[in-house]
């Protein structure tokens, strides 16, 4: 009887030993499958279509809309309104129709200290009229024949420049070209009526000759002028 029993309970032993581990395989097995199906899914994933954002402009409003891949989930496209009632429109820097830009205010008078821009032009020193003898002689009666500078007792070598009457004779400007750079000039002559201190051409420079200043000189742009002296 007890070698029967021994058997009985061997037998029962042996067949619990066995479900168990028949249970415990189907638990490994089933696991590993789940994880071969995730990474599967994981390394199909298009993410490149996730989460794309339209923003839509409109008066006082902004709708962000949000869309997620159908494939992944079956998420809804959600759609979220936020209003900015406290939003401030730009102001307009469209020019009306007919509004007349505004002028450069004109210069009144000319002190020692006045500061201005705009153009400057040349003349030779065989300009005007057909007589040699009078060709060159500036109206204060300097002759630019004989030099192109003036030596000033205070100044020292300056060059020579025509202006209209707002400026008097002898008066000193110092000019910023950025062509030619920064120099002193005398005012030593009369210009024509095309140039002068509320004129677009400020002043007239004296060069060697008529050919040289129309063809070489131009017009010199965005000078600036400064007065150091008015007259002698």
């Amino acid at each position: 009887m007890l070698k029967q029993a021994l058997i009985k309970i061997s037998f029962i032993g042996f067949v619990s030993i066995l479900f168990v581990g028949i249970l415990v395989f189907i638990i490994i097995a089933n696991k590993s499958n789940y994880s071969f199906n995730i990474n599967n899914e994981t390394k199909n994933l298009n993410t490149s279509l996730l989460n794309n954002v339209y923003i839509i402009h409109e008066e006082n409003s902004e709708e962000v809309i949000t869309e997620k891949v159908s494939s992944i989930t079956n998420t809804q496209v959600k759609k979220i309104e936020t209003k900015n009632n406290n939003q401030v429109e730009p102001t307009s820097t469209i020019v009306e129709e007919g509004t007349k830009p505004v002028e450069e205010k004109k210069l009144d008078s000319v002190y020692v200290g006045l500061t201005f821009s705009g153009s400057m032009t040349a003349y030779g020193k065989d300009c005007c009229g057909t007589d040699p003898s009078s060709q060159g002689i500036t109206s204060s009666g300097y002759d630019l024949k004989e030099s192109l500078t003036y030596n000033d007792s205070t100044y020292g070598k300056v060059r020579i420049i025509a202006s209209d009457r707002n400026f008097k004779l002898y008066s000193i400007i110092r000019v910023n070209d950025p062509i030619d750079g920064i120099y002193n000039a005398i005012v030593l002559d009369r210009a024509g009526s095309v140039i002068g201190l509320n004129k677009t051409k400020k002043f007239d420079l004296a060069v060697e000759s008529e050919s040289f200043a129309s063809s070489n000189y131009g017009i010199h742009r965005n000078i600036v002028f400064e007065v150091i002296r008015v007259g002698r």
